[in-house]
This record gives structure tokens, C-alpha cells and sequence, in this order.
């Protein structure tokens, strides 16, 4: 068989995803970009994985071995697998992570968390310490330690990195991942409940920057099918309609941060930016946030400015 014929019979594997119900449903185009992701996945492991090296060697020959693994592949994603669940990995910020069922798939809206938390340590008076919250698969925190080392500005500034999750599986894929990218040494581990999994702040810090993208979609929500069944629900839904634990970080946040200056970053939903402000005014931390809406024009990050923070 080759790969051009190994191709169409992807495409008609997969063909099914295109009438599932409208939240689940896979665009035609999607399909076939997922294909042919595939098949560079199982055949072209040991070569550059780009679109150019499938279409010129169309006409290859495929070896038994690569089909049963492409076809295996097809079946997966035809159960509505996810292609990054499929492969084990996902890119995230130019790097490469490994995810599993027990970790969030990194997606490109959470990129802007990285990006905002990069602008705001530039502003911190150091010592620093960067904090996350559920670690999940580690791209936020390493993403993060990695881009800051390359800031010769930055780097020569004493700084902390510690990251937390309630789930000790996520933790060790968090690992794992930092230590590809030799940076697990750089990063301080815990296990526990958000502000809860960390000892108490002495006064080796003078400003605080806090990260998380938070479980925050609710109970009673649906999502596409690929979510639904192969993503850990405790890392997607919360309580009071996927409020509450930003509402605990929200409400937490002041007393854990012992008076240092800093910021709060927060993922949020889309719908959910006025239920931050309202719960920020709560907590004592005046009007200071700020919303950031993503690529699609939506609210993502809510920035909450800690009590004590002068630009």
C-alpha cells in the first residue's frame, strides 16, 4: 500500500467524526489535516514531521508495520481520541510536552497566561517568587522558567519557582516534562489544594506573581466528546457554574501573599469576567483587575494587582 492510498482510507476512517452531534462534530477540512497528521506521526518518526515530506513521497510504499500503525491510530481518533492523546504529546509555546489522561491537553488560548505572566515578572522587584496552581502537564511553569533564563536581565535576579497540583499523576507527567527540558531542578514540587499545598511565605521574597489556569466549566456543561472522555474532570469542572476555585484562589490570594506585592493571574471562561471582579471587590483587593480577552475576542485572563503593588 502506499501512502497515498494509505491516506484516502484515513480519511474515510475518520470520516464518522463529521456526523457526530454539533459540540463534537470535525469539519471535513479538520479530518484531513488530522490525517495527514497522523501519518507523518507513524511514518516519518526519525525525519523532519512537516506537510512537504508527505507530499512528495505520496507514492512510498508503506510497510506493513507503519500501516497497522496508522490504521491503528485512525481507529483511535475515530472513537473521538484526541490526535495529542494519540501521540502522547503536544505542542505548546514552541516546545514539545508529553500529556496523558491524567493532565489537560495544552491549548494555544492558554498561551496568553505565559505571555502576560512573562510581562508582569518583568516589572517585580526581586527576590521573586512565581507561583502555579495546578501544574497540570507543566507547559505554564516550564514555559515560563525556560523563557526567563533567556532573559539575561531577568535571569540574573533571584527568583523561585514553585508549582503545585492535587493530583500526584499530573505532578509526575509535570516532571517529566521538565525534565526534558532541563529544568526540573529549577522548579520546587508540591502535592496538595491550592494555597494549601505551599509552606508559608517567610520574608526571603519581596514580590509574588501567582499563575493558574484553574478548573472553571461547570457541572452541568456539556463539551465535545474528545474532552468529555479522555480529559481528567478535575482539571474541567468546578462548582457554582465553574466559579468556585477561582473563587477560592480569588479569596486566598491576600492572606497566603503575607502583604508582598505582586499579581494574580487567572484562565478564566469566557463568561466569567464579571463574577471575578465582583469576587476580587470581595476579597479586599479593590478594583484593581484587569480583563485580557484571547485571539477570538474573549475574556481569558483576569489580572488581579496584589494589594501592595506601585509600577
Amino acid at each position: 500500500m502506499k501512502i497515498r492510498e494509505l491516506r484516502e482510507e484515513g480519511r474515510s476512517i475518520l470520516s464518522c467524526l463529521a456526523n457526530l452531534p454539533n459540540l463534537s462534530q470535525v469539519p471535513p477540512e479538520q479530518i484531513a489535516k488530522e490525517v495527514d497528521l497522523i501519518l507523518l506521526f507513524t511514518l516519518a518518526e526519525n525525519t523532519e514531521k512537516d506537510l512537504s515530506w508527505l507530499l512528495i513521497n505520496l507514492d512510498l510504499e508503506v510497510s506493513e508495520q507503519g500501516k497497522d500503525r496508522a490504521i491503528s491510530c485512525f481507529n483511535r481518533r475515530a472513537e473521538s481520541e484526541p490526535v495529542a492523546s494519540i501521540f502522547g504529546e503536544k505542542e505548546f509555546y514552541g516546545r514539545i510536552f508529553e500529556v496523558s489522561r491524567d493532565v489537560l491537553i495544552p491549548r494555544p488560548e492558554t498561551e496568553l497566561l505565559v505571555e502576560l505572566a512573562l510581562e508582569k515578572a518583568r516589572m517585580l522587584e526581586p527576590p521573586i517568587l512565581v507561583l502555579e496552581i495546578g501544574v497540570g502537564s507543566g507547559c505554564v511553569m516550564i514555559s515560563l522558567v525556560l523563557e526567563l533564563m533567556q532573559e539575561k536581565e531577568i535571569a540574573s535576579r533571584p527568583i523561585e519557582y514553585w508549582a503545585s497540583d492535587i493530583s500526584e499523576k499530573a505532578i509526575e507527567v509535570a516532571k517529566s516534562n521538565a525534565e526534558k527540558h532541563a529544568c526540573r531542578d529549577k522548579i520546587r514540587w508540591f502535592s496538595g489544594d491550592l494555597f494549601e499545598a505551599f509552606p508559608k511565605l517567610d520574608d526571603s521574597f519581596k514580590s509574588l506573581l501567582v499563575v493558574s489556569n484553574p478548573p472553571y466549566i461547570g457541572k452541568g456543561d456539556c463539551l465535545p466528546r474528545d474532552v468529555s472522555q479522555f480529559e481528567p474532570a478535575q482539571a474541567l469542572f468546578a462548582e457554582k457554574e465553574g466559579f468556585e476555585i477561582i473563587e477560592q484562589i480569588i479569596q486566598g490570594v491576600e492572606r497566603f501573599s503575607q502583604g508582598l506585592a505582586g499579581f494574580l493571574l487567572l484562565e478564566i471562561g469566557y463568561t466569567q469576567g464579571s463574577s471575578a471582579l465582583e469576587c476580587s471587590r470581595r476579597a479586599g483587593l479593590g478594583e484593581g483587575l484587569e480583563l485580557h480577552q484571547d485571539l477570538a475576542g474573549h475574556d481569558r485572563v483576569a489580572e488581579i494587582k496584589l494589594q501592595n503593588f506601585e509600577k
